[in-house]
């Protein structure tokens, strides 16, 4: 069997792992002030800002409308046909045309919030709450720091706090597990069988659903913002940096910005990010096409099919 070895080159090259590109932003607009929080979901992305005001852009960058709340906005969710907010003690529930719905005072500043399967977790001064969907509190924890970041997702709720610990409870508010981390932990998220955190101390971390640890990354500043998105990690810290990793924990890539990242979310190939000087940023991660995939396993056949070939002229 004569072996071409131009094909073999050509096919190695085929079957080698293939690094995400870098990745530009489709667009970028400005706040007033620093964005705090975003999120994208569908055609819709919601930012808060430091100016007051919730914007609410279609994924082309047009502003469909904008809300004065009077005081910074903190956090902010898309659910459905519902823009939820959160500003300074308040909740406010919007629908899509901007018209609000209701409002709630939580008595203390609201820092995270998010609505799933008719339910909204809030994380308000030191205490996880969670609520039905016209408001009527189901359960409360309170642990010994600031809830920054909660979220719920097929009836579990991951909570942090600034008493330095990862918290897993099931949709009754039992609590699973708790993981010390040792420092002040901030954005946490949930998706099927992974959580992941970041933290005070730089580190983006991912655990398994029974709070075991699988691998953590420095970066050069407080994480803050992470997400799952398909098979990716993303991270937003405070050096500047945009992160993606595979669910594995490899660095697939980084886009540097010029200021801190503040806010940050990631659905359907879609990154949005905001940063401390009022940028937004939108990001879309190619798909790899089905024909691409074909043609990759179509080689990987073909180099063994040749491998075969090689050792038996050799060894036969």
């Amino acid at each position: 069997m004569k072996i071409s070895i131009p094909l073999i080159v050509l096919l190695v090259l085929c079957i080698l792992p293939q690094a995400t590109p870098g990745v530009q932003p489709v667009w970028v607009d400005k706040a007033e002030g620093g964005v705090e929080a975003i999120y994208i979901s569908g055609t819709n992305l919601a930012a808060g800002s430091l100016d007051g005001y919730i914007y609410l852009f279609d994924t082309n960058g047009t502003l469909k409308w904008e809300k004065n709340l009077d005081n910074y906005v903190d956090s902010v969710h898309i659910s459905g046909e519902w823009v939820v907010a959160g500003s300074d003690k308040y909740v406010h529930f919007f629908n899509l045309n901007g018209n609000e719905l209701w409002n709630y005072e939580t008595g203390s500043e609201v820092h995270t919030l998010q609505i799933s399967d008719n339910h909204l977790v809030v994380g308000s001064n030191d205490s996880v709450f969670l609520f039905d969907i016209n408001g009527t509190l189901i359960w409360s924890y309170k642990t010994k720091g600031h809830v920054m970041f909660a979220h719920l997702s097929d009836k579990r709720v991951v909570a942090s706090s600034w008493d330095g610990h990862v918290y897993l409870f099931d949709i009754d508010g039992r609590l699973n597990w708790k993981y010390n981390i040792g420092d002040y932990v901030g954005p946490v998220y949930i998706l099927k069988d992974n959580i992941v955190a970041g933290s005070r101390d730089n580190y983006v971390y991912l655990f398994d659903i029974n709070g075991k640890l699988k691998w953590k990354y420095g970066t050069g500043g407080y994480v803050s913002s992470v997400y799952i998105m398909n098979s990716y990690v993303v991270a937003g810290s405070l050096d500047g940096n945009i992160y993606l990793f595979d669910i594995n924990g490899e660095l697939k890539w980084k886009y540097e910005t010029n200021s801190p990242i503040s806010a940050l979310h990631a659905a359907d190939y879609y990154i949005a990010g905001g940063s401390k000087d009022g940028s937004i940023y939108l990001f879309k991660l190619p798909k790899r096409s089905s024909l691409t995939t074909l043609i990759v396993a179509m080689s990987m056949i073909l180099l063994i099919v040749v491998a075969i070939g090689v050792f038996i002229k050799l060894w036969g």
